[in-house]
């Protein structure tokens, strides 16, 4: 299976047009932005204990979350409010990630984030206070 000629002379045009690199230069540019705009917002609302990378590039960025608090049950929190994120334990063979997802910053315009940030931060402070009830009643210390 491939593309058919005509497709295949129109992206040869393109690509040897120079309309590549311009297009990445933009694209570089946009998510640049929107990876900063989501690092300086999870940096500043995320709680004590929890933080996240500065990608270098790429469309994707990790957070970790405070001890105790786990992104699986964090992310079926934050489904119910339309925000998403994919749980650090889906990119570990065996045990780890429990405390890390993985956020996408280039779909979002700006501004689109704060809801979303808002939204997962609420669910996260609930998913903590969730864990240390549970965690007192079962006589848990951490």
């Amino acid at each position: 299976m491939h593309t058919d000629i005509f497709r295949q002379r129109i992206m040869y045009r393109y690509l040897s047009g120079g309309g590549l690199g311009a297009h990445l230069a933009r694209l570089r540019a946009v998510y640049g932005r929107r990876a900063a705009t989501m690092v300086a917002a999870l940096r500043r609302e995320l709680p004590p204990g929890a933080g996240c990378n500065d990608p270098e590039g790429g469309m994707f960025l990790w957070a970790t979350l405070p001890v105790g608090v786990e992104a699986r049950v964090l992310f079926a929190r934050a489904a119910e409010r339309k925000v998403a994120f994919v749980p650090g334990t889906a990119f570990y063979v065996d045990e780890g990630g429990e405390g890390a997802m993985r956020l996408n910053f280039t779909q979002h315009r700006r501004g689109a984030h704060r809801g979303r940030r808002a939204r997962l931060a609420e669910r996260r402070e609930r998913s903590a206070r969730s864990c240390r009830a549970l965690n007192q009643k079962c006589g848990v210390h951490s």
